[in-house]
């Protein structure tokens, strides 16, 4: 029924309900006793008369009311104040209406031939909840609403509705108290807020990821093709957004444009990075872009801040994505293509004399990596503790005991005279840190991901040297970063470093075993993101004296396992034609190996391209993802909350089943899909 047809009677809404259950209740009572019915009628006869009684001289109360305003009032001011251009309505304590203004009629009147022609006064004495449904009336009782108010769309037009409790001083009426509610049309402000907003600044700082290996790709005959080709498709591209390009380096851009493009990119999946990719004027390696959009800043400073970090956030995840940052809220698009290794050691090198230098300035070294520490964190610890010895500072990891599949290495480790006692738990590392420690993160880069954040929270002197796509939780302000997703694995890296630490290193046996363990483990024995530097680092730790009969014996498994990963494999489950999902239920093995490696084998089958494993440990569901590199494991599962890179990932659910983490996967690869990231 349209609120404008409701007919106005004796009878109030709400009244009407009981009387209409006490009706119901008295023919009930009359098929058991109808003597006492009569009796019933008769009350029911009462109440309506009382209330008809009472209505009658509430709105005798009211008329005389009003009329002594009209008496009390000078003629100027009471118009003044009944034609004011907002709306205004009086309501008594339980919400009824019982005056308002002309403007407020108009407000609600309806086009409707069939009510056009009714009286406003049929908004008397019905409940403002029927004219104004979604009205929070708990906070007209509130008396400190000055300047606030509640905004609502009525007609297609937005009020403001403020709501005052007003005193009913020396009247004689049921209540004491009245409200009153002001109705201001704030549809011109909305609006002009509105194309405040779209046009507003966003700032972009843009850089092509691998500008120098494109170029020392690229015959020299061609390479003004290709530098021509990259700054002509940036003008376009700033030119189609109405925006301004300034280059300011040879392979870094600031684009400044308004707001309301930056709707039509995201919507487009920041397509620029597609047609980089497409462009051939020479080059023999795809060109490829990485973007970082800052927007609503207090300030222009801080909004470019915003585009540096993003910028940041994207060469970290590695690279040909864009990543918009808006105050707190940070947003990917890309990611689709691999890391690009680079060729030179500039930075390895730098890295490397820096890390020199805080090693001497520290009094000791205590290394960590993530929580359920693997073969990559295991071996990247040996090689900063090496490199502690190599300065003369004596260098601790802070071990989990967690992980079943390194008791070989560990065993090895505590075999060894100088090893021994570099194993060590979180309470005896508490008792080293001073104001001088200095705490190495490997593997990771994300602070609730490492296996002990009381003491990441206590150490001043942080670095991290991780191999994994930046994720947006970062560990706040280290002394230095070193973070490739280009690289292996964090062996990797740590290997280099090691190489430009002390041109004739001397390494055992097991230290340089442990580094190529953990290489051949995250590279899947060379199979996966393996580059020409990975293969340079094996190379220079099997001179070194890396064993790989100890590494084959390290990873050998007992035919149990072996066995269920054959069960994974047989029970796995095809979607798309070459995603394979499988569910390993809970045994007396580790899961978070067994979902790795039954992640790993389910690759070898035909036509698949991506792999997933999910089970689950005392925390929830865990989930290990592998790809062949047509499909980014790492933008699936970072919709879980988990992370990794384009071609390993994993998620932990906390506090999630199995069954429950299964549809979350299934939702999150079906998004993927859809979103055409594949």
């Amino acid at each position: 029924m349209n609120r404008h047809n409701k007919k106005k009677g004796f009878i109030s809404y709400n009244v009407r309900i009981y009387l209409v259950i006490i009706s119901i209740l008295i023919l009930l009572l009359s098929y058991y006793n109808w003597r006492m019915s009569i009796m019933g009628v008769i009350l029911l006869i009462s109440l309506i008369f009382y209330n008809w009684e009472t209505n009658r001289r509430r709105r005798i109360e009211w008329e005389n009311y009003i009329e002594s305003l009209i008496n009390t009032a000078d003629t100027a001011s009471l118009n003044a104040v009944i034609n004011l251009p907002i709306g205004m309505v009086i309501l008594d304590m339980d919400g009824i209406i019982r005056w308002y203004n002309p403007y407020f009629g108009r407000i609600f009147e309806t086009s409707d031939p069939e009510t056009s022609s009714q009286k406003k006064e049929d908004m008397l004495d019905i409940s403002i909840k029927e004219i104004i449904p979604n009205l929070d009336t708990d906070l007209l009782f509130k008396e400190d609403l000055d300047g606030e108010g509640q905004e609502r769309e009525i007609g297609g037009k937005v009020y403001k509705i403020i709501g005052r409790i007003l005193k009913n001083r020396g009247r004689r009426m049921d209540s004491r108290y009245l409200i009153a509610l002001y109705l201001l049309d704030i549809t011109q402000l909305k609006e002009l807020e509105k194309e405040y907003i779209l046009d507003k600044v966003v700032i972009s700082t843009i850089q092509v990821d691998n500008y120098t290996e494109v170029m020392q790709g690229t015959e020299d005959a061609n390479k003004p093709l290709v530098a021509a080709e990259i700054e002509k498709s940036l003008r376009e591209w700033a030119q189609s957004l109405k925006g301004i390009l300034t280059k300011f380096a040879e392979d870094k851009y600031i684009l400044v444009f308004q707001y309301k493009f930056l709707e039509k990119l995201t919507k487009e999946k920041f397509s620029i990075l597609d047609k980089f990719r497409e462009i051939k004027a020479g080059n023999k390696i795809p060109i490829t872009l990485s973007i970082g959009v800052g927007f609503s800043g207090d300030t222009l400073t801080e909004s470019g801040l915003f585009s540096e970090r993003a910028l940041d956030l994207a060469l970290g995840r590695g690279g040909d994505q864009a990543v918009v940052k808006i105050k707190d809220k940070v947003s990917f698009y890309g990611g689709k293509s691999k890391a690009v290794e680079k060729r030179t050691k500039v930075k390895a090198r730098v890295i490397a004399h820096a890390l020199r230098e805080l090693m001497e300035g520290a009094s000791n070294i205590l290394v960590m990596s993530h929580d359920i520490p693997d073969m990559d964190a295991l071996g990247a610890a040996v090689g900063i503790i090496k490199a502690g010895k190599t300065v003369g500072r004596e260098a601790y990891f802070i071990y989990q005991d967690t992980n079943p599949s390194l008791k070989g290495i560990v065993g090895l480790l505590k075999n060894d005279e100088e090893y021994s006692n570099a194993l060590i738990t979180s309470d005896k590392a508490a008792r080293f840190i001073n104001c001088d420690t200095l705490l190495i993160v490997v593997d990771t880069h994300k602070p609730n991901f490492v296996s002990n954040p009381e003491i990441l929270d206590q150490v001043n002197k942080v670095v991290v040297i991780d191999h994994h796509r930046r994720g947006e939780e970062f560990i706040d302000d280290p002394l230095l970063i070193y973070l490739e997703p280009y690289a292996s694995s964090t062996c990797e890296l740590i290997t280099e470093i090691l190489q430009y630490l002390d041109d004739d290193i001397k390494m055992k046996e097991i230290e340089a075993t442990a580094l190529l363990a953990g290489i051949i483990m995250d590279t899947q024995k060379f199979s996966f993101k393996t580059g020409v530097r990975t293969f340079e680092a094996a190379s220079f730790l099997r001179r070194k004296g890396a064993d790989p009969t100890i590494i084959h014996q390290l990873f050998q498994e007992e035919a149990e396992a072996f066995i269920y990963r054959a069960e994974i494999v047989k029970n796995a489950e095809i979607l798309y034609d070459k995603i394979a999902i499988a569910v390993l239920p809970p045994k007396d093995i580790n899961p978070h190996l067994a979902v790795a490696q039954g992640a790993n084998a389910l690759l070898h089958l035909k036509n698949i391209t991506a792999s997933f494993v999910i089970s689950e440990d005392e925390n929830g569901a865990i989930i290990s993802g592998r790809s062949l590199g047509d499909i980014s494991v790492q933008l699936i599962l970072e919709k879980l909350g988990g992370g990794g890179h384009l071609t390993v990932a994993g998620a932990q659910l906390y506090n999630v089943g199995i069954q429950e983490g299964l549809k979350e996967l299934k939702k999150a690869i079906r998004e993927y899909m859809e979103e055409g990231e594949g």
